[in-house]
């Protein structure tokens, strides 16, 4: 390379760029100021999200059929969205630009998306499209007029260029409007001079300087130039002053704001389609640019209403031009929040988002382009340099043409992505926004600076932009560095001595690592982004920072070192805030007291919950490898040394040791039980601690009781502390899944993981529990009792027999013959020769996990299920408060659980039959008139005999009663057998006793129910009821012998059927009914001569008059059981009139 080109000699600033990177910065954007036209076309280029815009536009130019021709792009501020509007008017070829066309031409060939949108114009069914342009957020906000009029005012702007109308005020607008549509009068009246000798005389142009004169002078003037046609309509509309004020007041009200709506606009723009074709001879559209819709609508529902309203209301009226709207934020999302969730076909959600990661390509390709004479040598002298400085894929490309690395010299390939990310991040505060603060001109601003106050245009070739000097130049020209971060860089520089430059460098560098989401702040990371020159010595930079990271992390606690986690297997840094720097502080002096114990109860806590192992001790039965409910016992030694193994016959014993010296510990385990006895711990899981997990897990419980103690925020710390938490809980338990397992003679049988439930469950269990009963299928107590109950009870042959609810090989072990459906050898056979008469529930416990035990080792489920078999299949009785069990489901309840069992007594003998427990008890009741019974047969018969030694008399004095009632020599009134039994032992007779056949004989359980039903009317409380339906039966048979009630009397009052009280007031309130109305005289005869009626009839009517219907009252009814009032209803509807209307009132 020639001299003035090597590296070192050639500086930094114009000479090296396309453009003087030191030059000045565009204002921001309007959409309507075309001057720069030219230069607009030069800063421009043209990213992905760009030509997405361009190509969306595209599609809806050639094509009219579209409802809502619309496209919104969106962007924050500085994004260039008013810029790229611009050039989209541009393209057209019809802008107020000078040499438009010659622009539009310019843009199509240096641009793919602007040539490929030239060609979408040219394929339009219209001859050329007008833009017209407007920023929405210049409206007069203490005036408020709609959007129809502030584009009507755009278009008049528009039009105004090419025809000379004018917009202040409106009314002139619409009024010249009028003119040239009807009668292309205004081009006329412009050059119109008014001879007179008032003010008014002049040009138009002179009138409307002075404002006040131009109505006066456009009446006197349309007026005149009217008058002087030969066209009779003009003459005929403007032919006198008095019709051009009329007009002109038309005119004003059309543009009224309460009276010009969307469909006064699509009119409009109509016509000056139509006026443009008429005087260009060209077929014309328009595009409208709305510019910051996002802000305009704001936080405003109506707004956002009008807005919808005016573009649906143009498609609808026919007139669609092309819309471009452009904003802050996504127009679907304003859409959501005021009307609900967008339609993704809709007009509204065709847009498009220009994204910030076209950011730094604007930069590179405008601010930093490198001059034709120039990139090659940046070119050769990155090639040139041996330092690590580019990934590999950065390097790769620094020979093509459009090298990132070369465009973003003198900045790395991804340093302006990464300073876009920490400035957003910084603007935002940290916060998740829906927006992206940082877009083209937020960058290039701080890359500007970066020439002009930092003395970069002075640099030579090779120096290196370090992010050192990148957190300089964001604290001096934003706002957004926070002032605990300078604080914290002054404490640093103070503290630290003959490292602190590079320690204050290493701290800003972190920082600004720890804003941005895709980069880690390692070693390696803070190295790279620390080199100033292509030829530094890295090597060199790399120990001074590892030096300066080890004084902020270990010595001054100012950036705390993290583990990496899925990216890097590196330490990440962060960078304490002064509080945090505090709060290490206080950290590390409440570790230092942190007792081991802490640690042993932290790790306990974490090895307990790993599946079979459990609470210290406590015997559980858990599933482990194909073996059901094997009982086990959990031993630990955490961080202590060994304890005396545990006396264990119950269970498999477990004891599970975490230390660091793994191999002492088994050693010493295998010692203590080389003796073999049967009852000591049966395997070892040894699980060492890795190096330095103490002292974090130290620091962590440190942590956290700081933080718990503290009512400030520090969410990030809090936030860290909960990861180091997760990741040493998932650090100890992969220890525990690589735990090695021994058995008693200290040989390895594997690791936890793989080896454990495999050596349990067919080494450990038939050693040790050789007897062991356990079923292959679980039991579901309370839904298998009824079904086994069933299975017993069905017959095999049955289309409906309940099948066995377990499993085959579950039958075999209980020992049941699923053919015959009954109990046949197996484990049953062995309770059976076990126990005799009956056995306590605790016996049963001690059986299966006793030390002793017949069937040690027995998981309780399978003795539940012995239990409930045996007790369905009628072979044994579970008794649980002196009480037999019969009901399925309380059998299940009765045998669920260990104490359960404990409370139960078996009787090894079949239960008393259900029916006659239930004969038994009704004569139980019959006789002592209570509720509640006893359970048992023998309790019952002996209640019985002693009921009958007190209260027997009751037998004797109901026996008399019913000699001397009306009960005839067929009554059903007979207590004869149930006397039999009563009387002898109630008056002692030798030997005189009852017995369980004697009390479930059907006569004598018959004439129970007899006594029961009948004592209250003859010798209890319903005595005198009892005589009132006496009486009353003697009146019904004289009156109205023959009637069926009288009938129903009889039979009770014989007995020939025994009565109740329920049926005597029954009966007695149907009777109230019956008098003349019953519709047959008294006695059988005539009552035509007879009108005076017996006494009982007359009685009769009386109470059917003052009670219609007869309805007994609300005390009567409350003496009523619910049978007697059903009866009663149903017994007064028979005697209804067919067709009655009943209504039935619930109170």
């Amino acid at each position: 390379m020639s001299d003035k080109t090597k590296k070192g000699t050639l500086k930094l600033d114009k000479s090296l760029f396309h453009h003087d990177p030191t030059r000045t910065l565009e204002e921001v954007q309007k959409v309507n100021d075309v001057e720069q036209a030219r230069n607009d076309v030069q800063e421009f280029h043209e990213t992905p999200s760009v030509s997405r815009v361009l190509e969306a536009l595209g599609e809806l130019i050639p094509d009219a059929s579209h409802r809502e021709r619309f496209l919104y792009l969106h962007a924050t501020f500085g994004s260039g969205k008013t810029h790229l509007l611009k050039l989209v008017g541009y393209a057209t070829a019809q802008s107020d630009a000078p040499e438009a066309a010659e622009i539009a031409s310019l843009l199509g060939d240096k641009f793919s998306g602007f040539k490929q949108l030239k060609t979408q114009l040219s394929n339009a069914k219209v001859d050329r499209f007008i833009p017209v342009f407007l920023n929405l957020l210049d409206r007069d906000a203490s005036s408020e007029p709609p959007i129809p009029l502030l584009l009507y005012k755009a278009l008049g702007r528009k039009l105004g260029k090419r025809f000379g109308y004018k917009t202040d005020p409106m009314w002139l607008l619409e009024f010249a409007f009028q003119l040239d549509r009807n009668f292309k009068l205004w081009s006329a009246l412009w050059d119109y001079h008014l001879d007179s000798d008032d003010m008014y005389a002049g040009a138009f142009r002179e009138a409307y300087a002075k404002r006040g004169m131009i109505r006066g002078w456009l009446t006197r003037a349309v007026a005149e130039l009217a008058n002087k046609s030969d066209d009779q309509n003009l003459r005929t509309k403007y032919g006198s002053e008095a019709s051009v004020r009329r007009a002109i007041n038309a005119a004003e009200k059309a543009v009224d704001a309460e009276n010009f709506t969307a469909t006064e606009l699509a009119e409009r723009i109509r016509w000056a389609k139509e006026l443009l074709q008429k005087r260009d001879d060209e077929s014309t559209d328009f595009i409208f640019g709305l510019d910051e819709v996002a802000l305009f609508i704001g936080d405003e529902r109506t707004r956002y209403t009008e807005f919808r309203r005016t573009i649906e209301t143009l498609a609808d009226e026919g007139v669609q031009p092309v819309i471009i709207g452009t904003g802050q934020w996504s127009l679907a999302s304003i859409h959501k929040e005021f009307v609900g969730d967008p339609d993704p076909n809709a007009w509204y959600a065709n847009e498009v988002e220009l994204e910030g990661t076209d950011t730094e390509i604007i930069v590179r390709k405008r601010w930093l382009r490198k001059s034709p004479e120039n990139w090659k040598a940046v070119k050769e002298a990155l090639e040139a340099s041996k330092n690590d400085i580019l990934t590999s894929d950065e390097r790769s490309d620094i020979g093509d043409r459009d090298s990132a690395a070369v465009e973003s010299y003198p900045f790395r390939p991804t340093d302006l992505r990464h300073m876009r990310e920490a400035l957003q991040h910084l603007m935002s505060r940290g916060r998740t926004t829906r927006h992206e603060y940082v877009q083209g001109r937020a960058l290039l601003v701080q890359v500007r600076a970066l020439f002009t106050e930092h003395g970069w245009s002075g640099r030579e070739l090779g120096a290196l932009v370090p992010w050192s000097e990148i957190f300089e130049l964001l604290d001096e020209e934003t706002p957004f560095i926070p002032g605990w971060v300078r604080t914290l860089l002054e404490r640093i520089e103070a503290t630290v001595g003959d490292a602190s430059d590079k320690a204050v460098d290493v701290a800003r560098v972190i920082y600004l690592l720890n804003r941005i989401e895709d980069v880690d702040a390692t070693l390696d990371n803070v190295v790279r982004l620390l080199v100033g020159s292509l030829d530094a010595d890295v090597s060199g930079l790399r120990k001074e920072v590892e030096k300066a990271l080890d004084i902020l992390v270990n010595d001054k606690r100012y950036v705390r070192s993290e583990e990496g986690g899925k990216r890097t297997a590196q330490p990440v840094y962060r960078l304490l805030t002064e509080d945090e720097v505090t709060l290490a502080e206080k950290i590390e002096e409440r570790a230092a007291g942190i007792q081991l114990s802490r640690l042993r109860n932290w790790i306990g806590e974490v090895v307990q919950n790993e599946r079979l192992f459990g609470s210290e001790g406590l015997r559980r039965e858990e599933k482990v490898g194909d073996e059901r409910d094997v009982p086990l016992r959990t031993y630990y030694t955490i961080l202590r040394e060994l304890a005396e193994p545990a006396e264990t016959h119950d269970a498999v014993a477990v004891r599970v040791v975490v230390t660091d010296d793994v191999d002492a510990v088994r050693k010493q385990w295998t010692k203590l039980h080389q003796d073999g006895t049967r009852a000591g711990e049966d395997l070892l899981v040894a699980a060492s601690l890795p190096s330095g997990f103490e002292d974090r897990l130290r620091r962590q419980l440190a942590t956290e009781s700081v933080l718990d103690a503290t009512t400030q925020g520090y969410g990030d710390l809090r936030d860290s502390s909960l990861e180091e938490r997760r990741l040493l809980r998932e650090e100890l338990s992969h220890v525990l899944q690589d735990a090695a397992i021994y058995a008693r003679a200290g040989k390895k049988m594997g690791k936890y993981a793989d080896s454990f439930e495999k050596y349990i469950a067919t080494q450990v269990v038939p050693e040790k529990f050789p007897h062991r009963k356990t079923l292959q299928m679980p039991l579901q107590a309370s839904g298998d009792a009824p079904k086994l109950q069933a299975f017993f009870q069905s017959e095999q042959s049955s289309k409906k027999a309940q099948e066995w609810p377990l499993s085959k090989a579950d039958a075999k072990m209980l020992g049941v013959d699923t053919f015959n459906r009954e109990i046949s050898g197996g484990w049953a056979a062995e309770f059976f020769e076990a126990f005799t008469h009956q056995v306590q529930g605790e016996d049963l416990i001690e059986a299966i996990q006793g030390r002793a035990g017949r069937w040690l080792g027995t998981g309780l489920e399978a003795l539940q299920a012995l239990l409930l078999t045996l007790a369905c299949a009628r072979q044994i009785q579970l008794r649980q408060g002196g009480k037999t069990i019969l009901e399925p489901k309380r059998m299940a309840v009765a045998v669920r659980g260990k104490t359960n069992i404990e409370s139960l007594t078996v009787k090894l003998e079949p239960p008393v039959d259900a029916s006659e427990l239930q004969r038994l008890q009704t004569v139980y009741r019959a006789l002592t008139e209570e509720d509640s019974t006893p359970d048992e047969p023998e309790a019952i018969v002996h209640a019985i005999e002693q009921w009958a030694r007190d209260h027997g008399h009751r037998i004797i004095e109901f026996r008399d009663r019913c000699l001397d009632s009306t009960f005839g020599d067929e009554s059903e009134v007979d207590i004869s057998a149930l006397r039999k039994l009563i009387e002898p032992v109630f008056r002692a007779e030798p030997n005189a006793r009852i017995t369980r056949d004697d009390l479930t004989d059907d006569g004598v359980v018959r004439q129970a129910e007899i006594y029961r039903d009948v004592r209250p009317l003859l010798v209890g409380d319903e005595t005198e009821q009892w005589q009132r339906f006496l009486d009353r039966a003697a009146e019904l048979q004289k009156d109205h012998r023959t009637h069926d009630l009288t009938i129903q009397f009889m039979r009770l009052k014989s007995g020939q059927k025994a009565p109740s009280v329920s049926e005597v007031r029954s009966l007695l309130r149907q009777a109230k009914s019956i008098g003349t109305a019953v519709g047959e005289a008294p006695n059988g005869g005539d009552t035509a001569g007879d009108t005076s009626g017996t006494e009982a009839e007359k009685d009769a009517a009386e109470e059917s008059e003052s009670s219609p219907g007869s309805e007994p009252s609300e005390a009567e009814l409350e003496e009523q059981s619910e049978d007697d009032v059903i009866n009663d209803v149903v017994e007064r509807l028979k005697d209804l009139p067919e067709g009655t209307v009943v209504v039935v009132e619930n109170k």
